[in-house]
């Protein structure tokens, strides 16, 4: 790089239908004119995907991407200029024609006026899925408790779905939760280690310790583009847990009993933008978190014969008791040059196991 480079996480809103918040990136930010410069080999089918971004409304920010093999004369570029600080812009650099040979990348961005600040979001080099290695989804269901779901015993059918999947693969009848609300417990299970190791409830932020290498950490490490979905801070930057991932969207929605709805369109706005594979992604919805307020059609079926009424008030009594086409991941950025390629087949994902525990 011609100039100093950081990196930090930096959320945009994304435009459709209606006006939604997008995750936020792992970004690479420079100050205008700046060029960052590496060199690669393309895999097959390879192609770059990039975010593009600006900090201040009306600051044009000409942003331009080439690739040219080393030791050749013929190069393929793109270039778009962009001033919303609101939303990201999103660029795809199709580089299949140079696959198997090594090229020079160079990502250049200028403006009118010196030392504008430009965003490049999780510069990513895929390819063609080439490895067995399955995507991985770790979905939470915030506040949901093995007493109510019919997949452990529950006379209602409560949760036909989680039946599929434990048929698919494993469920675990006993898997116990380190603590019996969010913020011990999520920080164990993505850690491994015991609260008490962590050091326990400090203040009211309690971050994890950065000596202790958490899940997203570890697949970043492993090659996998990683994102989290949460709508409990407790799970999120309050702890210190959007360490390690792409891509991070920590929404506060109300009624939280559709928080899901959000984080699922944020998913797969993310899965439109980075396609490469294999990915691991977190998913931890408050959906039948307390206060637990429901919608159609969960409501009526709630309200019926006051069932509504007294689901509440065991709530109360029990709430205290522990409870596409893919591509490969292969290249991102951070203040150095990427260090390895990790090519990918079709989307899939295999169910491991399934286990529920309570938490608030």
């Amino acid at each position: 790089a011609s100039e100093g480079i950081g990196t930090r996480m930096v959320g945009r809103r994304r435009w459709g239908a209606t006006e939604r918040v997008s995750a936020d990136r792992r970004t690479l930010f420079v100050h205008a004119p700046a060029r960052l410069v590496y060199r690669v080999q393309v895999p097959p089918e390879g192609r770059l995907d990039v975010g593009l971004g600006v900090i201040r409304d009306g600051e044009t920010v000409r942003f331009r991407v080439t690739a040219k093999p080393v030791g050749s004369a013929s190069e393929v570029e793109i270039e778009q200029p962009w001033s919303d600080a609101n939303r990201w812009s999103q660029l795809a650099l199709d580089l299949s024609a140079f696959a198997g040979q090594v090229v020079t990348l160079t990502l250049e961005a200028t403006a009118e006026r010196a030392g504008t600040v430009a965003l490049w979001a999780s510069p990513t080099l895929s390819g063609a899925r080439l490895t067995e290695r399955p995507n991985i989804v770790f979905y939470v269901i915030d506040g949901g408790g093995a007493d109510y779901m019919s997949a452990f015993g529950y006379p209602r059918r409560t949760t036909p779905n989680l039946e599929r999947l434990a048929a698919e693969g494993a469920l675990f009848e006993r898997a116990y939760s380190n603590s019996s609300w969010t913020r011990p417990s999520t920080a164990s299970f993505l850690t491994s280690l015991h609260h008490s190791v962590l050091g326990g409830l400090r203040n009211s932020r309690n971050p994890v310790p950065a000596e202790a290498v958490t899940m997203a950490e570890h697949m970043h490490r492993a090659g996998y583009q990683t994102a989290e979905f949460t709508a409990n801070p407790n799970a999120g930057r309050m702890s210190d847990l959007d360490r390690g991932v792409d891509a991070f969207r920590e929404a506060g929605v109300n009624p939280t009993s559709v928080s899901s709805v959000e984080l699922h369109e944020n998913f797969w706005t993310w899965r439109e933008d980075y396609p490469a594979e294999p990915y691991w992604v977190h998913f931890q919805p408050t959906d039948v978190h307390n206060e637990h307020t429901p919608v159609a059609p969960s409501a009526a079926r709630s309200s019926k014969n006051g069932s509504r009424r007294r689901r509440r008030s065991r709530r109360r009594t029990t709430s205290s008791s522990p409870k596409r086409s893919g591509r490969s991941a292969s290249t991102r950025w951070s203040s150095g040059p990427p260090t390895a390629t990790c090519t990918t087949r079709p989307w899939r994902i295999k169910t491991i196991g399934w286990a529920s525990w309570s938490n608030a």
